[in-house]
This record gives structure tokens, C-alpha cells and sequence, in this order.
């Protein structure tokens, strides 16, 4: 038996070892855990609300939780297609180089924030209507007209309001007439809603 080099596909830096010293291994045995971080990715979670503004994002910055002050300019790689049926959020991973002066490594917490993304959501209400998911509009068999449950949010009263609605997108439905930014709607059980009900909005407001 004679000894043998493996060599890695890509520079990086073994995080796990699965074997011992000496050890004698099997062909297609793992080895080892080899990590790239020449680039960082981050995943976050974006509410369903938001969702159809990704992609008109261009820049994303990123400051991890171990270096507070350091803040990494990242670019969107990837969304999720399929929301997560807890949180109702997108899953968006994104890609960043890694810095000179600091070294992130996998594992590491973070946050990302855009600064468009408000500028984004106001022109795009404004050129289309505001967006809600399908499940919020409710019909009446024998009415012709389209209706959504606001919600008070201090009171958490719902009534009934008149909707116009616009095109399908990947988010829902917009509306072009009868909501305003800002507004809470019932999503869930809108056909056993009834005026004056009370109802607790379980959505984080932050989001």
C-alpha cells in the first residue's frame, strides 16, 4: 500500500475532519469539511408583502453582529420560491465578498438593511396599487363587487371595504382602489369575518 495526496477542488479552509491520523479509508469516504470564504453568503427572510421588490434591489448592506462597525456592501443571489408556511417570509440568500481587514466566518450573525426599499415600495404603490395576497380579497357569491377586512389596528375592529382590484402578480393581487399604505387586512378566514369582530394581528409589525 502506498500513500496518497488528495488535493481540494478550491482554496478554502478545513472546518471538519471525519476521519483519524493514519486512518484507513474507503473510496468515496468522506474526509473532510472544506469551506470557502472568499465569499460570504447570508440568507434572510423577507415577509410576503415585500417580496415582489427584491428584485429591483441592487445593493444590500450587511453588518454582522461581531464586527458592528464594519459594513459589507452585498448583492442579492438568490430568492426562494416557496414562502414558509410559519412566518410567511421568502427565504433570500445573499453574496458578499469578504473583507480585507476583518475575516467573517461561517456561522456568523448578522443583519441587512437597503435604504431603497421604502423609495422602491412608494413608487411602485403609486405606479400599480398596493399588493395583497390573494387569500385577503373576499366575494360574495351573490355580490359582484370585491371586499377586504381592514383592520383598526389599535382596536382591532375589522370593516368591510370596497376593493378594485388590478392584474395577478407573484405576490397576490393588487389593489387599485380602496386601500391605502399602511392598512391591515385580514388574510385568513375572511369568509367568517363579520363587521364590528375583533380580530389580533399576529404579524410582526416590523416586517
Amino acid at each position: 500500500m502506498t500513500d496518497t495526496k488528495i488535493k481540494a477542488p478550491f482554496a478554502g479552509y478545513i472546518s471538519e475532519l471525519f476521519v483519524e491520523n493514519f486512518q484507513s479509508v474507503q473510496a468515496k469516504e468522506k474526509i473532510a469539511r472544506l469551506v470557502d470564504i472568499s465569499q460570504i453568503e447570508m440568507i434572510i427572510d423577507i415577509p410576503e408583502s415585500k417580496i415582489s421588490l427584491v428584485p429591483y434591489i441592487k445593493e444590500v448592506k450587511v453588518i454582522f453582529d461581531a464586527f458592528p462597525k464594519q459594513e459589507i456592501i452585498a448583492t442579492i443571489k438568490e430568492v426562494g420560491k416557496e414562502a414558509s408556511r410559519t412566518t410567511r417570509t421568502y427565504p433570500v440568500t445573499l453574496i458578499m465578498e469578504q473583507p480585507k481587514n476583518i475575516k467573517i466566518l461561517p456561522g456568523m450573525s448578522g443583519k441587512a438593511q437597503s435604504s431603497s426599499i421604502d423609495k422602491l415600495a412608494s413608487k411602485k404603490i403609486q405606479s400599480i396599487g398596493i399588493q395583497v395576497p390573494i387569500s385577503a380579497i373576499y366575494s360574495p357569491a351573490d355580490d359582484k363587487k370585491s371586499y377586504a377586512w381592514v383592520i383598526n389596528e389599535e382596536t382591532g375592529d375589522v370593516r368591510l371595504q370596497v376593493v378594485t382590484l388590478g392584474k395577478v402578480v407573484s405576490s397576490g393581487l393588487v389593489i387599485k382602489e380602496g386601500l391605502k399604505p399602511g392598512d391591515w387586512v385580514a388574510t385568513a378566514g375572511v369568509h367568517f369575518i363579520r363587521e364590528g369582530m375583533k380580530v389580533r394581528i399576529m404579524q410582526d409589525k416590523e416586517k
